[in-house]
């Protein structure tokens, strides 16, 4: 019991009981005592040192519905940060990571019911902001590494611009999330050679009104043991350009009632195995075709990749590639209509 005091003691002594408001910096642990409503400013809390946790405390940060860009909760190269147990609706970007390692996101839930509004820049040009429930790699300089985001929920309206999870330049872990609507559940995006990488698994998209997860600038993705119900597409891979999206692993996820199973765009080195897809009334299966950049003048093919021993059942085409998408192994897979030569 003599040494259970001190410890005790230095714990309570590391934590900020002050009162918390909107637009503040905090350096040492901090857990929240109330809703912050935050009208003005363009963040709600901004994190400015390592080996900090922000405790919600089942508390709840209102952004701003203004024409100002607001975020949520912002870490800027800072390491070994928890941000746990609350919510934050309505921010352009609840929770922004940039340039740190080894944060934690766990516990919290983010909603945004709205529709982007059209805003003027600074040269006085129209433009839709692109709302984001997670930004990991957003902020410019180093990757992240060790960023896990973990029993999490997602509430957005199913329209283009929202996307719940956004992540470049970084690797990171997901699970045990629930996404319901947003435009992309999960978007793995940047640019070569800043992948956005990372593993997604245990969780549940629904009602997406494009991919629950979409990769478009990958090197090391691994999607497995999720559930996808009503989206658009489950799985997409969209690169921009031959080679951004590689080594993707797509295994062991149960797909329902989307209009589009796994739909993989000028992806190379890549598997798709195990998986169990069914829409009985419509809808298509497993795809791999070729993807033209925004010219049209330099199109590539999925090619060199794995399809085995998944399970399809959908209403118009269950297994089909392009006339383009040649070298490329099907094998034991169980379905009844295909379409491409190489399918067997």
């Amino acid at each position: 019991m003599k040494r259970l005091i001190p410890t005790i003691l230095l714990i309570f002594c590391n934590v900020l009981f002050a009162e918390v408001s909107c637009g503040d910096l905090i350096s040492k642990n901090t857990t929240l005592y109330r809703d912050l409503w935050c009208k003005t400013g363009s963040f709600g809390i901004k994190i400015i040192n390592s080996n900090v946790e922000f405790d919600l405390n089942g508390h709840t940060i209102y952004g701003n519905l203004n024409p100002d860009y607001f975020e949520g909760v912002i870490v800027d190269n800072y390491d070994h940060v928890i941000i746990k147990n609350g919510s934050i609706n309505g921010s352009d970007v609840a929770i922004v990571v940039g340039s740190s390692n080894d944060v934690i996101i766990e516990d919290v839930n983010i909603r945004h019911l709205y529709k982007p509004e059209t805003r003027i820049d600074d040269k006085g040009n129209p433009y839709t902001p692109y709302i984001t429930g997670i930004n990991i790699g957003e902020l410019a300089g180093s990757p992240s590494k060790g960023i896990f985001i973990r029993n999490c929920n997602f509430e957005f309206i199913p329209l283009p611009h929202l996307d719940a999870i956004m992540i470049s330049n970084s690797f990171v872990e997901i699970e045990n999330i629930q996404v319901h609507g947003s435009s992309n559940g999960v978007n793995f995006g940047g640019e070569v050679p800043n992948y956005g990488n990372g593993i997604v698994t245990n969780s549940k998209f629904s009602n997406v009104a494009s991919a629950g997860v979409l990769v478009r600038c990958s090197s090391d993705v691994l999607i497995k043991n999720n559930r996808f119900y009503r989206n658009e597409i489950g799985i997409c891979s969209d690169p921009n350009s031959s080679g951004y999206v590689k080594n993707l692993v797509v295994e062991e996820n149960f797909i329902n009632k989307c209009n589009e199973g796994i739909k993989f765009y000028g992806t190379m080195d890549s598997e798709i195995k195990k998986n169990i897809i069914e829409y009985k009334n419509a809808g298509r299966g497993i795809m791999l075709i070729q993807q033209c950049d925004d010219t049209g003048s330099n199109c590539f093919p999925s090619t060199n990749n794995v399809v085995k021993r998944n399970k399809v059942k959908a209403g118009d085409m269950d297994l089909q590639h392009d006339t383009y998408s040649l070298g490329n192994t099907w094998k034991r897979n169980k379905y009844k209509q295909s379409m491409g030569s190489e399918i067997k």
